[in-house]
C-alpha cells in the first residue's frame, strides 16, 4: 500500500492526505463489504475518495458491483488499489471508467483529469500573472492586515462577501506565489485550512503584483449622502499625518458610479471650484477599513501624485507597520 501512496504523491498530488476509514466503513456497510477490503479516505487535488485495497478475490464483474455500490452509499467516488492487474482487467477496467491504482505506477483515474487540466490552466495563468485581479488584491489586502495566521474558505467568503469559488481560486494563486500554505484539518479532517506565511515576506511577495485600485475619476459637484465613500488619496493622506491638506477634497467608492453620474461635472469647470474628485475602485474598499479612509496601501497604490513631501507623508503614515518597506 506504501508504494501506492507514493505513486499517487509523486505523479498526482505530493499534498494528498491518507486517513484509515476502516472503522467507518465498518459502521457504514455489511460485515461481508467491509471485511473484503481495506479503505482509505484519500483528499488529491482537493478531491476526495475512497482508496479500496481488495483482501479477498474477487472477479471483475463482482470487484465492479461492489465498487458502485459503495460510491452509492458513500457519495465518494472509488479508486482501488491492486499488487497487479491483468491486461484484461486494465482493458475492462478502462473501457468501463473504473479508477485504478497499481504498485508498478500503473494508473487510470478518470474523475480526476478534468481536475488536472483546471490545475494545469492554473498554472499556466500563474506563471504569466503581472498584476493582481480585483479581487485577488482585496483578498490579499484583508490577509495582509489580518492578525490572524489560519483562514478557511467558508470565513473568507463571508467576511469578503464574494463567492467561495472566487476565494479558493485566489488562494490557490497564493500559495503557487508562496504567499500561503495550505493542509487538510478541522474537525472533520476534512476541511482545507491555509496559513499565512510570516507579515514582512508575505507584503515583500505580495506587493510587486499590486494594481492601482482606482478604476475611474469623476469630478462631482456634490457627494450624495445615502452612497458609502471614504476619503481617499491626499485627502486620507492629510488626516493620517502632518502633510499640508489640498484644496480639493478626494474620496473613493465603490459600485456607486450610475448614482455619482448624476453629480458629474467636467475636470475643466471642477478645477474652478475645487470641487470634490472621486475615485471608483476596482474592489470594495470599505470591507478594509475600520475608520472613514482607504487602508494605507490601497491609498499608496491609487496615489495620483509622489513626490517628496508625499513620500515623507507615507513613511509616516506607515511607520506603525513593521512589515512595509518600498
Amino acid at each position: 500500500m506504501k508504494r501506492i501512496l507514493d505513486c499517487l504523491k509523486t505523479y498526482i498530488d505530493d499534498d494528498a492526505s491518507v486517513k484509515n476509514w476502516n472503522k467507518e466503513a465498518k459502521k457504514k456497510f455489511s460485515l461481508v463489504i467491509a471485511s473484503s477490503f481495506n479503505f482509505y479516505l484519500i483528499n488529491l487535488l482537493e478531491t476526495d475518495f475512497i482508496l479500496l485495497e481488495p483482501l479477498v478475490t474477487f472477479t471483475v464483474d463482482k470487484l465492479e458491483k461492489d465498487i458502485l455500490f459503495i460510491e452509492n452509499k458513500t457519495e465518494l467516488p472509488c479508486v482501488l488499489a491492486l499488487n497487479k492487474i491483468s491486461t484484461y482487467m486494465q482493458k475492462k477496467f478502462i473501457k468501463d471508467k473504473v479508477a485504478f491504482v497499481v504498485e508498478d505506477n500503473q494508473l487510470s483515474i478518470p474523475f480526476l483529469v478534468l481536475k488536472v487540466r483546471i490545475i494545469l490552466q492554473n498554472l499556466k495563468e500563474i506563471e504569466s500573472i503581472e498584476k493582481f485581479t480585483p479581487f485577488f488584491q482585496l483578498v490579499y489586502l484583508y490577509l495582509l492586515y489580518s492578525d490572524e495566521k489560519e483562514f478557511s474558505i467558508f470565513d473568507l467568503s463571508k467576511n469578503l462577501e464574494i463567492s467561495s469559488m472566487s476565494v479558493l481560486r485566489a488562494m490557490n494563486h497564493f500559495e503557487k506565489l508562496g504567499l500561503v500554505k495550505s493542509e487538510i484539518g478541522g474537525y472533520t479532517n476534512r476541511k482545507r485550512l491555509f496559513y499565512k506565511i510570516d507579515q514582512e515576506h508575505f507584503y515583500k511577495i505580495g506587493k510587486q503584483y499590486l494594481d492601482n485600485p482606482v478604476k475611474e475619476v469623476l469630478y462631482v459637484n456634490d457627494i450624495p449622502d445615502n452612497i458609502k465613500i471614504l476619503k481617499s488619496d491626499l485627502t486620507a493622506l492629510n488626516k493620517k499625518t502632518m502633510i499640508s491638506e489640498s484644496n480639493r477634497k478626494i474620496y473613493a467608492t465603490y459600485q456607486n458610479l450610475k448614482q455619482l453620474r448624476k453629480y458629474e461635472i467636467s475636470e475643466e469647470l471642477s478645477n474652478d471650484i475645487n470641487s470634490p474628485m472621486v475615485q471608483i475602485m476596482k474592489y470594495d474598499v470599505t470591507l478594509l477599513t475600520k475608520d472613514d479612509c482607504v487602508d494605507p496601501i490601497t491609498l499608496i497604490s491609487g496615489l495620483k501624485e509622489r513626490d517628496e513631501r508625499i513620500e515623507m507623508a507615507i513613511s509616516e503614515m506607515m511607520e506603525g507597520y513593521k512589515w512595509f518597506t518600498e
